[in-house]
């Protein structure tokens, strides 16, 4: 028999009693599934697991039992940013051309970590790097996360909502960086404090939250706040858009259905449109 620990044990049994006796004795189980869910989450924090993981026993959702330090982050592309929806577009998963493993192994980036993605919602734009660091400029985390069209950046595991940084062990104040492949990275204005075991938000789309300012003005959102993203056309993945990236652009062999960094607007293609893009891209210097 398949042990369980105590926290699993105690919301098995609370499930099955408190369904039996929906069933029996008020004739209908789902009036008394939401104690029980409220039950079953408070167990979870207490022993710093959820019952049932990050998934669904039954409709019995745990997904809220928050176990480590989590970010909800929020950042924008401006290299498909669509004003009139104030989201980006999704070609890219449209296509079926994002890779299922994060694509950050090679230079500049190096990163070995192993995110992957056996399939990718509808509303996935595209991999992005996100690091903290903490106050003495130390790198505590690092990982990569799926962006949404909306912004949102997520783990790449299935029906996530926030970035779990486990790494991230103390409550303090960390400077948290977001980098693109072809986008100029950005970081955060001032450090922001991360709180153990709590969602933390973070919305970069504020270009005042962001260090030096150094965004694009993209658009507004229906609460009349202006929108920002990230600085396009950074075809050579460091730390300035410059002459570097539009010759780079210029020389970039057109291509169907590709997931190439000289692909400016993210359509999967690499033409005519992304030279213009990268030779109207205002120069600009990295600031994190």
């Amino acid at each position: 028999m398949k042990n369980l620990n105590s926290s699993k044990l105690i919301s098995t049994v609370l499930v099955i009693c408190s369904f039996a006796f929906g069933y029996f004795v008020i004739g209908n189980p789902r009036i008394v599934q939401p104690v029980v869910k409220v039950i079953a989450q408070a167990i979870a924090l207490g022993y710093g697991s959820c019952p049932y993981g990050s998934g669904e026993y039954g409709n019995l959702n745990c997904n809220n039992a928050v176990t480590s330090t989590s970010l909800n982050l929020k950042v924008l592309l401006s290299g498909n940013f669509v004003d009139s929806s104030d989201t980006m577009t999704t070609s890219l998963q449209l296509a079926n051309i994002i890779p299922t493993a994060q694509p950050y192994s090679a230079a500049p980036y190096l990163y070995s970590g192993t995110e992957s993605a056996t399939a990718f919602a509808t509303d996935v734009v595209d991999w992005v790097l996100v690091e903290v660091k903490n106050s003495t400029g130390a790198t505590v985390a690092k990982k990569a996360g799926l962006l949404k069209s909306n912004g949102s950046v997520v783990d790449s595991t299935a029906s996530a909502t926030t970035l779990s940084l486990p790494s991230v062990t103390t409550t303090g104040d960390y400077k948290v960086i977001v980098r693109h492949r072809n986008h100029l990275a950005i970081a955060t204005d001032s450090n922001a404090t991360l709180t153990t075991n709590a969602i933390s938000t973070i919305d970069l789309t504020q270009n005042i939250n962001v260090r030096g300012q150094n965004q694009l003005k993209v658009g507004t959102n229906s609460s009349s706040q202006d929108l920002y993203a990230m600085r396009m056309a950074n075809i050579s993945s460091d730390d300035t858009v410059d002459s570097l990236d539009r010759t780079l652009s210029k020389n970039a062999v057109e291509s169907l259905n590709v997931y190439d960094k000289a692909d400016v607007n993210l359509d999967g293609t690499v033409d005519s449109l992304d030279r213009t893009l990268s030779s109207l891209a205002q120069e600009a210097l990295e600031n994190i």
